[in-house]
């Protein structure tokens, strides 16, 4: 039976092993850029991780021994030490991954709410499209977001591309209320060319189109096979039947409850990721452009002719503007 001596002894040592806990998880989320586990929400300075992980710990055994009374007589055994570091560091990892949820950045889409454009809803499309302003034809592009993402969480980026010169249509996976499979999946990216082709603003020999994540593989596959796309550009796209991230890299880009929800979406993915065979499709894009980019964390993708491969830009303000740079290059 363990036996703590003192309640005010056993919180003492279970508040040392907490704050101490929390700062060493403070530090490697500052050292690995882990978003799910960083209190100050991972997205400036690291050093603020290193310097909130330091006093932590500093603090943590700072008040042990300024308020534990008679610190050097015997106490706790093994078993009880055993224990209340066990709890302290439960304790401690609850209370990073809870308040690293409240100050992970909240998905940038939301805040494009009142720009998300003119709605379009066909029974083969859901999605929004915006049109610059000024005379046309404009060149034009069709957004594929992430699975399990909506349209609406690229209305930043097809905001900016907008204002860059481009008709964007940022299409849904949902439609009807639920996601389509594969094949009827295929129909999404040519539902959106066709109606982007009969918009008249457009101008029809200047369509791209530009897939993020398990959408690159979509844009890539509809790329190889439609030659009405002059262009495409694919973002950190899957390719391979491989989880994009696993272990603590789940805590990389959002929140412990995110990654939950990712990791729920992957079984799904990862088949669509199989049954798409993008990697099969980037030989048939070129002589068209084709630009890959991909995270800096990952390998890149073998290197293909015809293919042009650039590391992940760390902001969506950037991402656009590389693609919209690209775009007015090779459209």
């Amino acid at each position: 039976m363990l036996k703590f001596v003192s309640p005010r002894l056993a919180l003492s040592y279970l508040l040392l092993c907490t704050l101490s806990c929390m700062g060493v998880l403070q530090i490697q989320a500052a050292r690995q850029r882990l978003v799910g586990l960083s209190l100050w929400g991972g997205r400036g300075k690291s050093w603020w991780g290193y310097a909130a992980g330091l006093l932590l710990i500093i603090g943590s055994f700072a008040g042990f021994y300024a308020f534990t009374l008679a610190l050097f007589v015997p106490g706790l055994a093994g078993s009880e030490l055993a224990a209340l570091f066990a709890a302290g560091f439960l304790l401690a990892l609850v209370v990073i991954l809870t308040g690293a949820s409240l100050a992970a950045p909240h998905p940038e889409g939301a805040a494009m709410e009142a720009d998300k454009g003119e709605v379009v809803i066909t029974p083969q499309l859901r999605g929004w499209v915006h049109v610059p302003q000024g005379l046309g034809p404009f060149p034009a592009l069709c957004l594929v977001p992430e699975m399990g993402s909506s349209a609406g969480d690229l209305g930043m980026v097809a905001a900016q591309l907008r204002d860059m010169g481009f008709v964007t249509l940022s299409i849904d996976w949902m439609v009807g209320g639920e996601s389509p499979r594969y094949p009827d999946v295929l129909a999404l990216v040519p539902a959106g060319v066709e109606y982007l082709l009969h918009r008249p603003e457009v101008d029809k020999a200047r369509m791209g189109v530009i897939g993020f994540g398990l959408g690159g593989d979509l844009a890539l596959r509809a790329a190889g096979t439609d030659e009405q796309i002059a262009a495409a550009v694919a973002i950190s796209p899957c390719l391979t039947a491989e989880p994009c991230d696993s272990g603590l890299d789940l805590l990389r880009h959002g929140s412990f409850w995110q990654a939950v929800q990712w990791r729920r979406q992957w079984k799904a993915q990862s088949v669509l990721v199989e049954q798409l065979n993008a990697p099969a499709f980037l030989s048939r894009i070129p002589p068209r452009s084709l630009l890959i980019l991909h995270p800096p964390e990952s390998p890149p993708p073998a290197p293909q002719t015809g293919v042009e491969i650039r590391p992940l830009p760390a902001t969506s303000q950037e991402v656009a503007q590389v693609i919209g740079r690209w775009c007015e290059e090779h459209l």
